[in-house]
């Protein structure tokens, strides 16, 4: 007889089921996935981009990095980037800082020295990129209050507002001032518009370095020196906020930076708020010639700068290096020491605590034509390089 069929192999056995999840407790949810962190991207410049600076997210705004606070270094187009799990955009800041103690790589890229102001301040935030300039810093500082809060911008928007109006911008940047990048838009421009900004910002970050260098002895410190001009300036910009006039820095503007009286009454100002807040001890100890000396050379540049954006349209480019090269004059260190000599000179306690500077450079800076020629040697020197493309988009 035939034999049985031979029977087929047993069958694997099914693997177990996957336990399940413990229940939840009564009248409890199950815990949501974490959210994927947050990411603040953008740039710094100030003459142009800020490189190997430090920038870190100021969650809580109080202006200070706190130990639990995320940070970065700029790279070599100022741009930077990190992630944070939470973020109140209507608190949290971005703050650049170029403290040489801190950072003694930290260099301005147009003209590899140290840049003329310690701390930029901008909004942050995720879903746009952010831009850290001098602008963006003084509307911080009016967001701060630079009168006491009862002065104070409800929201950045707002105060980025009163800054285009006092400087006869149009409107419609108010709402880009602080996620653009204008250094990079001034440079193929020929419409005039971001040119316009970029003067504007430029021009505001001479001053704020020049009067800084000026009251930095009295002050004992170019931070103290700094917050009391950057504040001053804002006092300025509230004076006109009410105009909505497109001025273009015209001589009717609250602005005017290419007046000696506008800047020589902005150094006054911070002198005297210093001197009622008790960081300096009397007015005489900012030498009141030297405060008019500054003030014209720093008026001398913004005028420089404006009659070279006349000619921005034809070649951006060139008037962008052009600018670069005027800020590099009147931010150089050797003017800072000009300045601080000037500052202290026949001040008692104060003068031997600055180097001995040449006499001759603060004045000759002051005097349209010499400070021309400056410019066209540091010209020579002045490397301008603008990043192909914006930064790119924080992740929605």
């Amino acid at each position: 007889p035939p034999s049985p069929p031979t029977p087929p192999p047993p069958l694997s056995p099914s693997p177990p089921p996957p336990p399940s999840p413990p229940p939840s407790a009564p009248g409890t949810a199950a815990s949501p996935p974490p959210l994927p962190p947050l990411t603040v991207t953008g740039r710094a410049s100030l003459i142009g981009y800020l490189s190997n600076c430090g920038v870190f997210l100021d969650a809580n705004g109080d202006g200070v990095a706190g130990s639990d606070e995320v940070a970065a270094t700029t790279d070599s187009f100022g741009e930077y980037s990190f992630e944070t799990a939470t973020l109140d955009a209507g608190v949290a800041k971005v703050v650049v800082s170029t403290d040489a103690t801190t950072y003694p790589d930290c260099v301005d890229t147009f003209t590899v020295k140290a840049p003329g102001m310690l701390k930029l301040e901008t909004p942050a935030s995720s879903t746009d990129s952010v831009a850290a300039t001098a602008l963006t810093t003084l509307a911080a500082a009016l967001v701060r209050g630079v009168d006491g809060a009862a002065s104070a911008a409800t929201t950045p928007d707002q105060a980025n507002l009163w800054i285009v109006r006092a400087f006869g911008l149009d409107d419609s940047t108010s709402f880009t001032l602080d996620t653009t990048d204008y250094l990079a838009l001034a440079a193929s421009d020929t419409s005039g518009d971001a040119t316009e900004v970029f003067v504007a910002a430029s021009t505001s970050a001479n001053v704020i370095a020049t009067l800084t260098a000026l009251l930095t002895p009295a002050c004992g410190g170019a931070a103290a020196a700094e917050r009391f001009v950057v504040d001053a300036i804002g006092r300025r910009v509230i004076a006109a906020r009410t105009s909505s006039s497109r001025r273009r820095l015209a001589a009717t503007s609250a602005m005017d930076l290419e007046s000696s009286s506008v800047v020589s009454a902005i150094a006054n100002d911070s002198v005297t708020t210093a001197v009622a807040a008790g960081t300096i001890a009397y007015a005489e100890d900012v030498n009141p010639n030297a405060i008019s000396a500054v003030a014209n050379a720093s008026s001398s540049a913004a005028a420089h700068l404006r009659t070279a954006a006349a000619s921005a349209t034809s070649d951006p480019l060139a008037f962008v290096k052009t600018a670069a090269a005027v800020s590099a004059v009147i931010q150089s260190p050797e003017m800072r020491t000009a300045i601080q000599a000037a500052s202290v000179e026949g001040v008692a306690g104060l003068e031997s605590t600055v180097s001995a500077s040449s006499s001759t450079l603060l004045a000759d800076m002051g005097d349209a034509e010499k400070l021309s020629a400056a410019v066209t040697e540091a010209e020579t020197s002045v490397v301008v390089e603008i990043p192909k493309s914006p930064p790119p988009p924080s992740p929605s």
